[in-house]
């Protein structure tokens, strides 16, 4: 567009109407992916279908199923200092 990033951000904040045109078209994509591997995973393609079961049926389809802890939160490994500590 040959304008400084700062200039579009300022953009964005005074004209709202840019912001949701850029989210439509997000949204456009989003949903064209979608679609493609959709298609893929219906034609057959291993690894689309292992994607979309992971993604969309985790509960029953993930590699490495999460555990729940007591309180229905699922465990968050945080790296501190270089080392894991679990929390």
């Amino acid at each position: 567009m040959g304008i400084a990033i700062r200039t579009f951000y300022k953009w964005q904040k005074k004209y709202p109407q840019i912001g949701q045109t850029l989210r439509r078209g997000k949204e456009l994509v989003d949903y064209q992916v979608e679609a493609a591997l959709l298609d893929k995973a219906l034609g057959g393609d291993l690894k689309a279908q292992m994607y979309w079961l992971n993604n969309r049926r985790g509960d029953r389809w993930q590699e490495h199923p999460r555990e729940k802890t007591e309180d229905g939160y699922e465990p968050v490994t945080v790296i501190v200092d270089g080392g894991p500590e679990e929390r």
